[in-house]
């Protein structure tokens, strides 16, 4: 079976060999290209592309089976974003980052450089700490940018400073990074005085849910991802309310793009429409041109196929640019935007989801993470169900983490 990453394809059986007591996970998060898994005492896995050393396992090539993150960290939860992986500790709640480090978004200045395209990118091979040693109950991670929370409800941002995405009321910051915008290695209190349960760092743009329930959001509103319901493209250099009042449980961002899960059980999503990543048919707003190309965007919440969530009550959301992926409450799981590859995993080539579509098998899972082109979900078992372009697979396979059978079953009793 081909196992594609990057275009570089590896002759894999999607084998992954752990010891019997960790051969369980019970979490799932996604990059640009790879994916890490927590395994039930907390050790981290990650497998697929790891030029910029995403993989955290002192290493820049790509792997084709899950690989122990360096360092015996044992953490409570992982986040992922572009070519960036970061977590928090069990016990001492501290930081770590790992991966591309161009923008600052590891939280420490790293002197390793690792090859991308032509050029070099800043980068960590390993888990390094976030500087000041903070404690922290929630984090989030992406290519410019990362976030987190601190158990009093505070939020942190460090990285990119140029598009007010650290929440400073300014676009400038006392680093420079090696990107040559400006940044800050250290994490940063976001103005506004707000409490946070939870927050979601994307590309350039970040939200985080209140301890009331509303969501809000700040840095770049080129494609409308601030939400605000005000069609300007303006961005916020301070956290500014999500329309509409919805409150939320579960954020999750991609390239241009917002989605969240709501208390009273529908998803809404808002920003950039390209390629139906907000999970409707059509959006009327116009929002970025780019030559003679016009993109559709929703500047507050739009909700997901109203007829698929009144009945199925989605509980966790996951984005990436284009495509999105939820599960019901029961763990079923729906996906929607363009098929290409098999990434919609109905177990057939669609080419367009304009609405969440049913994934294949009837499985239940507990969590659920799109990449680009690809999925992965952990079953409530604690295996992992794979498909889309990095698996040769548009119904998801059971991606083995013990033995290394030669063929990988389909899932869940779905058909390739």
């Amino acid at each position: 079976m081909k196992f594609v990453f990057a275009g570089l394809i590896f002759l894999s059986a999607f084998c992954t060999t752990l010891p019997a007591a960790e051969s369980r996970f019970h979490s799932i998060v996604a990059g640009g290209a790879h994916f890490c898994a927590l395994s039930a005492d907390g050790s981290a896995y990650c497998w697929g592309q790891g030029v910029l050393g995403q993989l955290g396992n002192h290493s820049t090539a790509n792997s084709a089976s899950a690989v122990p993150v360096a360092g015996n960290l044992k953490f409570s939860m992982l986040a992922a974003g572009s070519a960036t992986t970061c977590g928090i500790t069990v016990g001492d709640r501290h930081a770590y980052c790992w991966g591309q480090n161009a923008n600052g978004q590891l939280g420490v200045k790293t002197t390793e450089l690792c090859n991308e395209g032509a050029g070099k990118s800043a980068c960590a091979l390993v888990p390094v700490a976030v500087s000041g040693s903070m404690q922290f109950t929630q984090i989030s991670t992406s290519r410019t940018n990362s976030c987190a929370v601190t158990p009093a409800g505070d939020a942190y941002c460090w990285g990119d400073a140029g598009s007010g995405e650290l929440g400073q009321d300014s676009l400038t910051a006392t680093d420079q990074c090696q990107s040559g915008r400006p940044c800050s290695y250290a994490p940063l209190l976001v103005k506004g005085g707000l409490k946070f349960t939870s927050i979601m760092a994307g590309d350039s743009t970040a939200c985080g849910i209140t301890t009331a329930g509303p969501a809000w959001c700040w840095g770049d509103d080129q494609y409308e991802q601030l939400g605000d319901g005000l069609p300007q493209h303006a961005n916020a250099k301070v956290p500014v309310a999500v329309a509409g009042g919805l409150k939320f449980t579960w954020l999750t961002k991609g390239a241009n793009a917002v989605c969240g899960a709501t208390a009273s059980g529908p998803v809404h999503c808002w920003g950039g429409n390209i390629e139906f990543a907000l999970g409707v048919p059509a959006v009327s707003e116009t929002c970025y041109t780019q030559g003679n190309l016009q993109f559709n965007c929703a500047s507050k919440p739009l909700a997901v196929g109203a007829q698929w969530h009144a009945s199925r009550r989605p509980r966790s959301v996951s984005l990436i640019r284009t495509n999105a992926c939820a599960l019901d409450r029961r763990g079923h799981a729906f996906c929607w935007g363009p098929g290409t590859d098999g990434v919609l995993g109905t177990g057939s080539p669609e080419l367009w989801a304009y609405v969440p579509v049913p994934v294949a098998g009837n499985q239940r899972y507990r969590e659920i993470a799109v990449s680009s082109g690809s999925a992965c979900a952990v079953a409530r078992g604690g295996g992992i169900s794979c498909w889309g372009h990095d698996f040769s697979a548009n119904a998801p396979v059971a991606f083995p983490v013990t033995g290394q059978p030669k063929n990988p079953q389909p899932a869940g009793g779905a058909k390739k």
